[in-house]
């Protein structure tokens, strides 16, 4: 080899190197951030809230329901028929292991088949009533009136139909990088870690979607504010 192209060769190492150190110092800032927010507690706030406030039971219902029963079908169709197939391909590569790392790739398989069903058929206009309920139980019903009726007057207003057009909550880009993302499961713990922490970084943004909406932000507004909370969306 030349010493132009032990040069070359050099560079690019070296660029490459500056790649991964940049891309792995982003990533520890912005799990430091998730881990500061504390936003991976709203799931457990978001359940508490609604279960005190029965008022928001009636959307969510027949939704819940459907999904439900769509998750119990779907997950027990995949371990009947998938489990051992899917099995041997891991043993493969973690040995043993497979038996047990095969479990969370066919749950996320599940998770992604009933996201998709649920989000497509039922789900989305009981959230988005959802959503605008808990915005307006808040006083925030000038923002609500944005996309939504609110009907009546002092303590007997209350909701009505929707003014703006649905979220399209589902996309085809979401749904391929989730699909090609779930061999990260293939690798024990580590895997299944960057499995959640990548969808969760990338879908976190859609679960206020109808806030952006609300708010009418354009694509650009909306980008610095996910940007600017990016540790938080990601938890």
């Amino acid at each position: 080899m030349s010493s132009g192209q032990q040069q070359v060769f050099r560079d690019r190492s070296k660029h490459t190197k500056d790649i991964v150190v940049e891309q792995v110092q982003h990533a520890t800032q912005i799990g430091k951030e998730a881990v500061v927010s504390g936003a991976y507690l709203y799931p457990i706030e978001g359940a508490y809230y609604l279960l005190s406030h029965p008022r928001l039971w009636k959307p969510l219902q027949r939704p819940l329901l459907l999904s439900l029963v769509a998750s119990i079908v779907v997950t027990g169709a995949l371990f009947l028929f998938t489990y051992l197939p899917q099995a041997a391909i891991m043993c493969l590569f973690n040995g043993p292991l497979g038996f047990v790392t095969v479990v969370p790739l066919i749950l996320s398989e599940s998770g992604a088949i009933v996201l998709f069903m649920a989000r497509a058929l039922w789900l989305g206009p009981a959230m988005e009533e959802t959503f605008d309920a808990v915005l307006f139980q808040q006083g925030m019903t000038q923002l609500v009136s944005q996309g939504r009726e609110v009907q009546g007057e002092g303590s007997s207003k209350r909701l009505g139909k929707a003014l703006s057009r649905p979220l399209n909550r589902f996309t085809k880009e979401g749904l391929v990088r989730y699909i090609l993302s779930l061999p990260l499961n293939a690798i024990p713990i580590v895997g299944t870690i960057f499995f959640l922490f990548y969808n969760g970084k990338k879908s976190g943004p859609s679960q206020h979607e109808r806030y952006f909406q609300l708010k009418k932000m354009s694509a650009e507004q909306k980008a610095q504010f996910v940007e600017s909370r990016r540790g938080s969306y990601t938890a």
